[in-house]
């Protein structure tokens, strides 16, 4: 196990709900960068080996909608599904350029991730207790979080 993994593996017990999102969108940051790097040194497998990882992670954010949230879980499913194409573009295309453009996307989304993470926090009258699902402050983070441009 590499020393990565086993730091991550150690956070997401403590990292609550919003949390466990925001450490996927890392996990898909890094593996869209190491993507980006592997198309700029023609290195085909592992280019590939990252997309399919980075599919996996977006597809466990995906598993992770709440459909009863409306509009927010919508908005996100069509944007894991907007950054699937890409991602298969990016590697279809060998293109360091959209691989660099998934990046900012989802960079985009974690910020908002992780300001509603912390405006729960900051609002939360026992901040050690996790959010629930069903929250006001979680449909609002939802929203905020799904303002992002493709």
């Amino acid at each position: 196990m590499t020393p990565a993994l086993e730091y991550l593996r150690t956070l997401a017990p403590a990292a609550g709900p919003l949390g466990l999102v925001i450490l996927l969108y890392d996990t898909l940051l890094r593996d869209c960068g190491r993507a980006r790097e592997a198309a700029m040194a023609g290195e085909v497998e592992k280019r590939s080996a990252e997309v399919g990882h980075a599919l996996l992670v977006l597809q466990e954010l995906q598993g992770r909608l709440d459909p009863s949230a409306g509009e927010p879980a919508r908005q996100l499913e069509q944007f894991y599904a907007a950054m699937r194409a890409l991602l298969l573009e990016a590697s279809l295309q060998d293109s360091p350029a959209l691989f660099q453009q998934a990046i900012a996307n989802v960079t985009s989304v974690r910020a908002a991730w992780s300001e509603a993470e912390q405006k729960l926090a900051r609002d939360a009258p026992d901040a050690s207790r996790p959010a629930q699902r069903s929250s006001p402050q979680l449909q609002e983070a939802s929203e905020e979080a799904s303002q992002w441009s493709a």
